[in-house]
């Protein structure tokens, strides 16, 4: 698999909520606001606390150069109490063997955390 196929899967995988994990390295190294983590469980804990508030996932444009995507993120976000949001991401994926094994993304902080702290 190509990184733009790797990386398109991944992102349709995470649109049906199902199985985006299996594409995910073991060892990957996760670079975000927060303190860089490493290692599947550790992304797969960060993620899934932002994952589980997302309603859909729009990529709006998704470059690649090698090992490498780059990818503008639009994700729409739905608290418990029914609030909602749009929240774009950049994210930075490098692949290998048909699994990613490094994201940093970056995106509006400060919007995020006072639309968490409404729900």
């Amino acid at each position: 698999m190509t990184t733009k196929e790797v990386v398109q899967l991944y992102f349709e995988k995470l649109k049906g909520k199902s199985d985006w994990q299996s594409l995910i390295a073991d060892d990957i190294k996760f670079e975000s606001p927060a303190p860089t983590t490493f290692g599947k469980e550790a992304y797969i804990i960060a993620a899934s606390r932002f994952f589980q508030m997302v309603e859909k996932v729009e990529v709006r444009h998704l470059v690649t150069e090698g090992a490498v995507a780059c990818a503008w993120v639009d994700y729409a976000l739905c608290l418990k109490n029914g609030k909602r949001s749009s929240c774009l991401v950049c994210e930075l994926l490098t692949a290998r063997n048909g699994q990613i094994i490094s994201s940093a993304i970056l995106f509006d902080t400060l919007a995020l955390k006072i639309f968490t702290s409404q729900g």
